[in-house]
């Protein structure tokens, strides 16, 4: 399991980075033939937090080839079954997993954000979702020769239309340069950081407004040696 975490001002305005804007956990199981080939593939996601003003539509890209069939269940913050549908696929499939990502988190009275405030003592369950797949063709999927998980889930920006993806190929134009906007003089100014960053299942999302070398100091360290040092930066915080 890991979490995927946006930032959603991209071509927009200038980010905060405290990578809260969107955060949902996402479970990826293969099954695999005795050739070594992918048969099979369930997701898993919940939607955990969003510091955001704006909306979005959630959705993951897939790199699976030959086509096959999909089930798409998702519940809401009452665990029940709100919706479920079935549906065929090509080669390199999309699936819209949340339509609405506030509609997945609401947001408590007098909140615009949900699970971001240090105020808010109550946290809000998110809605939840599986994919399962069947692919038509394993031998066109050897699991050996995947990209690295988790693909390609992003958000698209309902108030602007702009989609923000993981830094991938294909998509390396998801960064924003820091500046002062929210912080003065902070340790990452001038850095180009993305939009979109994995984070381990463990990791504890800043409070709104608080960059993420705010909450995790070594990250500064971590991410000006290129991940060379400070690989445990996630675990240090304040």
């Amino acid at each position: 399991t890991v979490l995927v975490s946006y930032e959603d001002l991209k071509n927009t305005g200038w980010s905060d980075w405290d990578y809260n804007d969107f955060v949902v956990s996402m479970e990826i199981r293969q099954g695999t033939t005795t050739g070594g080939n992918l048969g099979a593939v369930e997701i898993n996601y919940e939607a955990l937090a969003r510091g955001a003003g704006f909306n979005h539509r959630f959705l993951h890209q897939l790199p699976l080839q030959g086509g096959g069939s999909a089930i798409i269940t998702v519940l809401d913050t009452d665990n029940q079954v709100i919706s479920q549908d079935s549906l065929s696929f090509d080669s390199n499939p999309t699936f819209a997993i949340f339509d609405r990502t506030r509609t997945t988190l609401p947001p408590l009275e007098g909140y615009f954000d949900t699970n971001t405030r240090r105020s808010q003592t109550e946290r809000v369950a998110g809605y939840k979702a599986t994919l399962s797949l069947n692919l038509d063709d394993p031998s066109a999927n050897p699991a050996s020769a995947l990209p690295a998980k988790p693909w390609d889930p992003y958000i698209e920006v309902v108030n602007t239309g702009e989609e923000v993806h993981l830094v991938i190929p294909g998509h390396l134009d998801n960064t924003q340069t820091v500046n002062d906007v929210y912080e003065a003089n902070n340790a990452m100014l001038g850095y180009d950081l993305p939009l979109a960053q994995v984070f381990y299942e463990t990791w504890d999302w800043p409070l709104e407004f608080a960059s993420l070398w705010r909450g995790y100091p070594q990250y500064v360290d971590y991410f000006g040696s290129g991940g060379v040092t400070n690989q445990d930066w996630h675990l240090a915080s304040n």
